[in-house]
């Protein structure tokens, strides 16, 4: 660098204070968002890795993250037993949900924007119809913790991974009585059109009965999958 040049700008990014569990991008891909140990939420420029703003209100670490389809929200799951929902572009906190008994361990917009599901180490998920801001049903099907939860992209379905080593697939169900989970045989006729299912189904190694058509009922199940 020769005299009189400018200097080059240094930019010091402030980041989280602890490890980092949980990221995702905003549905443009303008933005990452991120859960850490150290109790925050940050959201990120991805272009840039400018730091746009920090979102507080967890009083223990945030083991998971995930944005609304349209992206003007974050949901948020915990250790502190809470999930939060976030405005993105201000990061004002909207609401808080107080179902779970013990960490919120994975927590996943519908891509119709109208529920969140959630995982949590209580052994159960909950689905929370968002404009409602009621908890729709609880599943406690599970013999452990439950680490994950993903909607199908119709919305129509929840899988869920357990440390009970099993896959469940959930039906969310509109009709029915509410609350009341009940085994159900694997129709593949239906709209799950995954072709690894209809094999584990005709080999055996989904595990079913079948009853009524009610709402939030387990619809199928894979077990002991050995590659």
């Amino acid at each position: 660098m020769t005299y009189g040049e400018a200097k080059p700008e240094i930019y010091v990014q402030i980041g989280h204070k602890d490890a980092v569990n949980s990221v995702c991008f905003s549905p443009d891909g303008k933005y990452i968002a991120s859960g850490s140990k150290d109790n925050t939420i940050k959201l990120w420029e991805a272009s840039t890795g400018a730091l746009v703003r920090t979102f507080d209100g967890h009083e223990d670490e945030v083991d998971s993250v995930c944005f609304s389809s349209d992206g003007k929200y974050i949901a948020s799951g915990s250790m502190d037993t809470t999930i939060k929902l976030w405005e993105a572009s201000t990061g004002e906190l909207l609401r808080t949900v107080e179902r779970h008994t013990d960490a919120v361990n994975s927590v996943c917009f519908s891509p119709d924007g109208n529920y969140i599901a959630s995982g949590s180490s209580d052994n159960t998920i909950t689905l929370w119809e968002v404009s409602m801001e009621e908890v729709e049903w609880t599943h406690d099907e599970y013999e452990d913790r439950v680490t994950s939860v993903c909607f199908s992209p119709d919305s129509n379905y929840i899988a869920s991974g357990s440390w009970d080593n099993t896959i469940q697939l959930l039906e969310v169900s509109m009709g029915g009585l509410y609350g009341q989970l009940m085994d159900m045989n694997l129709r593949l006729t239906q709209s799950v059109s995954v072709q690894m299912v209809s094999t584990l189904h005709r080999e055996g190694i989904i595990q079913s009965s079948y009853g009524k058509h009610q709402r939030g009922r387990l619809y199928g199940q894979l077990i002991g999958i050995q590659m």
